[in-house]
């Protein structure tokens, strides 16, 4: 009996260790990336108060709704329902185009920095997020070590584009396709609308199907800053289908977010009664998450931790760095032991 219940507990281990760590990201992701702007201090902005907060109120100037809500995906569901504001609809698509397009990452390490870094290539990020600022993210992390997870962008990229050869996906900014020197076609945006056309481009189509896969196969889910919205009822669908329609006893499951703790747990029950409770809630990337409790080890310090009967604590953490540099030194020690296939968790310290 005893030989039997050990292998079962392999298995077990064996199991969680394989999926990867999936993360998805909300409009709160990228707000708490920049809590003070970016570079050039201009923000980003969650649904509510989109309008207002990205100064677009001068294209909504004369314009009668019937919603007196001032979220987006109330206003431009509206809009995009009325003929008579065709053009008005088109004028806001471009100006949330190109204000995203023009956002640039500041110089210290953000949230998103701290996210990519402490993931690896087996993961992965999804978002919903139009803004550049998680490939810029990525990109300079990319100097750090080339083992980072994958990025998929759930109603495209303003730096996302297509190749028209090979369909590959990669930045738009690199102007011709690295794989075969084809030209890149730019993603469309999927706009907050209650019917969204997820099969609008190759990219978006393929996107999902990735992200129901990945969730399928998923031992941690992450979700940052993503709330759910109405107008995405049929993502959650869909989420919700891959992972939370049958029982994970074993798998986990987090939320990040600033929204109480009582509205997160009514959002994501289906979740968090899949996992059986194996759910954790926190306020920022570094605070007490997987991701920062275990930097790149995040499954493994995950099945340590709770399957392994380990009490002791990583001697390695993330922590707020001011200079990419003070981040690169911070993950350099984990670095090094990967390069021997190495992936244990450092500088354990039992607890007495």
């Amino acid at each position: 009996m005893a030989e039997d219940s050990a292998q079962i507990q392999k298995q077990i281990i064996d199991s969680i260790s394989k999926g990867p760590h999936v993360v998805i990201l909300g409009a709160g992701a990228s707000a708490a990336a920049i809590p003070n702007g970016d570079k050039m201090g201009h923000k980003t902005s969650v649904m509510s108060d989109f309008i207002k907060n990205l100064g677009m109120e001068d294209l909504m100037s004369g314009v009668k709704l019937k919603t007196r809500s001032k979220n987006l995906e109330a206003i431009f569901s509206e809009l995009s329902a009325r003929e008579e504001y065709k053009d008005l609809t088109a004028r806001i698509e471009k100006r949330i185009y190109d204000y995203y397009e023009s956002l640039i990452i500041p110089d210290a390490p953000t949230a998103y920095d701290y996210l990519v870094i402490s993931l690896r290539k087996k993961d992965y990020i999804f978002s919903f997020n139009w803004d550049n600022l998680l490939i810029q993210a990525y990109a300079r992390c990319y100097r750090i070590t080339p083992d980072l997870p994958e990025l998929v962008f759930l109603h495209g990229n303003v730096n996302v584009a297509y190749c028209c050869n090979c369909h590959t996906p990669q930045r738009k900014d690199y102007k011709r396709c690295c794989q075969c020197g084809g030209e890149l076609i730019p993603t469309p945006l999927l706009y907050p609308i209650k019917k969204k056309n997820y099969t609008l481009s190759e990219y978006i189509q393929k996107a999902w199907a990735t992200l129901e896969v990945l969730l399928e196969e998923a031992s941690v889910l992450t979700i940052f800053g993503y709330s759910a919205p109405k107008s995405d009822a049929a993502a959650v669908r869909i989420m919700k289908k891959a992972f939370a329609n049958r029982t994970r006893w074993y798998d986990h499951f987090e939320v990040i977010d600033i929204i109480e703790r009582e509205r997160v747990y009514k959002t994501w029950a289906p979740f968090i009664a899949a996992t059986h409770d194996h759910f954790t809630y926190h306020k920022s990337v570094l605070d007490d998450t997987l991701i920062s409790n275990y930097p790149r080890r995040s499954i493994e310090g995950y099945v340590k931790q709770y399957y392994q009967g380990w009490f002791g604590t990583s001697g390695i953490k993330l922590k707020e760095c001011g200079s990419m540099q003070e981040l690169s030194d911070l993950v350099q020690p984990l670095l090094e032991r990967e390069h021997s296939n190495d992936y244990t968790i450092i500088g354990e310290k039992m607890i007495r």
